[in-house]
């Protein structure tokens, strides 16, 4: 074992008041190494490059940003959930389901936002930002970085000139996350003389993916920006069958978010979905279907 032993209990309940209602809770801990696509990738995709951000007096400065890095270590985590599932007596093929979860992690893999305007955060960013106080100290660490096999991209065309900070986008290790949120389903499968129907509502809401880089970082929520899990998803359904046939059909919804990597940073609009598939199974073509 490349990170040695760990012992995480699980802890869960089942109770069913009544016949139409159960409810569950669950509590445990986890611990998850590293995956070997995470640590190949962080230590064969070297890669570094100068890039413009905003500066906290104005303007934009070079920024050695950095991505890449060897020395991942394991996640760890504790997690409660609770939640039931409701069939009420008064609507039979009914059900009503929903989970509460909150995971608080330590050492989490995260991936840094590439944010443009990092330096003007440094109580955010803090571990993830170093400074420079000459082109010759930033020109050294470029060197060091290529003797170690990173790849330097001159994207400004300019070097090490200017360069005064550099920023770690590399997958990285934060010291704390918290995430909690609510999944919600309703399902409801009925028949009309031949024509069977299931209808399905799947709602997701994520409250805060609270994000610490370092135990003295302030904590920021990263739910709803660029390359993080969106804060609200919607999933309508519905199904259609009699005798061979089966039409399937959904309405997805996404809700808008925060684009950081674009200066001045911008919002990416919401947007809804259709999925629809038909699907003929003939009973006299057996093992035969057309969708």
């Amino acid at each position: 074992s490349d990170f040695g032993n760990t012992t995480n209990p699980q802890f869960g309940v089942l109770w069913s008041p009544s016949e139409t209602l159960d409810l569950r809770a669950a509590y445990g801990t986890s611990f998850h190494a590293p995956d070997v696509s995470h640590q190949v990738a962080n230590t064969t995709n070297l890669v570094a490059f100068n890039y413009s951000f905003a500066l906290p007096e104005g303007g934009v400065t070079p920024v050695l940003v950095v991505a890449g890095s060897p020395g991942l270590l394991p996640e760890k985590s504790r997690n409660m959930t609770f939640g039931g599932d409701y069939r009420p007596a008064f609507a039979p093929g009914l059900t009503l389901s929903w989970n509460y979860y909150d995971i608080r992690y330590r050492d989490r893999l995260v991936k840094p936002p590439f944010d443009l305007a990092a330096l003007l955060k440094p109580e955010v960013y803090g571990p993830l930002i170093t400074r420079f106080h000459s082109d010759d100290e930033a020109a050294a660490q470029i060197a060091r970085l290529i003797s170690q096999g990173f790849e330097f991209q001159d994207f400004l065309g300019t070097g090490a000139a200017g360069i005064l900070y550099s920023y770690n986008f590399a997958l990285t290790n934060a010291s704390q996350v918290r995430q909690r949120g609510v999944d919600a389903r309703v399902s409801y499968v009925f028949a009309v003389g031949e024509n069977e129907f299931d209808l399905g509502l799947e709602a997701t809401l994520i409250d805060q993916i609270r994000t610490g880089f370092c135990p003295s970082c302030t904590s920021v929520d990263f739910v709803d920006t660029f390359g993080q899990p969106l804060r609200k998803r919607m999933r309508t359904m519905l199904s259609w069958s009699r005798g061979s046939w089966r039409i399937n059909g959904a309405v997805n919804y996404a809700n808008s978010y925060a684009d950081a990597t674009a200066a001045p940073a911008r919002r990416i609009s919401s947007h809804t979905t259709m999925d629809m598939n038909v699907r003929f199974t003939p009973d006299f073509l057996k093992g035969v279907t057309a969708g």
